[in-house]
């Protein structure tokens, strides 16, 4: 019963950061990775941001132990930022992504790249009007 609770707080901590934010879905490129992100605020903005995903397999199981990247890439140029986000497994295939650098305003992609076991694939977010923080 000691070890349940702890555990119930850190489900319920994960699933109330899914609940304030907004939240957008895709299907990864080969169609074998369903991706929620879930963005504090409803957007990416100019400066330093962080995000959650939820990671399903074709099955619609959470996806554990996968290695994640993340790239934040200007639509116009296809240039990303010199600031790498970094990428954390939290719990049951959710993944927190921190330092996702946007350097200025305008339309702006985030890449996410999912490798597991022998499986590879890629999901990109789209985000067209990428503002400053008034």
């Amino acid at each position: 019963m000691k070890k349940t609770i702890p555990l119930i707080i850190i489900i319920l901590f994960a699933l109330s950061s899914f609940a304030t934010a907004e939240t957008f879905s895709q299907t990864s490129v080969k169609g074998l990775f369903k991706v929620e992100m879930s963005i504090p605020g409803k957007n990416l903005k100019v400066g330093r941001n962080s995000a959650e995903i939820l990671i399903r397999d074709q099955n619609n199981k959470e996806v554990k132990g996968a290695r994640v990247t993340a790239l934040p890439q200007i639509y116009q140029h296809g240039e990303s930022t010199l600031v790498k986000p970094r990428v954390t497994e939290k719990v049951e295939g959710r993944y927190s992504m921190d330092d996702i650098y946007i350097e200025m305003p305008g339309h702006w992609v985030l890449k996410i790249t999912i490798r597991k076991d022998d499986k590879e694939d890629t999901v990109t977010f789209d985000f067209p009007e990428i503002k400053r923080e008034n």
